[in-house]
């Protein structure tokens, strides 16, 4: 299976989570955006339980979850 495969699976997925939501069906480009920062975030707590989760300020929890709304970030 492909990365875009992957990509198309996911982003249907958040079709169809937004569209149980009530949610109005979402452009493809925004579904796959979503479905990245999903996967992202996923990863940064899996990253994160390995290592100082705790150890981290409040403050910078804001910040973490800005960078994982862009799309270009490695985290």
């Amino acid at each position: 299976m492909s990365d875009h495969d992957i990509t198309s699976d996911r982003a249907a997925a958040v079709q169809v989570m937004a569209q149980t939501m009530g949610w109005q069906t979402l452009e493809p480009s925004a579904a796959e955006r979503i479905a990245r920062g999903a996967e992202n975030a996923v990863r940064a707590v899996a990253e994160r339980r390995r290592g100082s989760l705790f150890d981290t300020e409040p403050g910078d929890f804001v910040a973490t979850l800005e960078s994982l709304a862009d799309p270009d970030s490695d985290t």
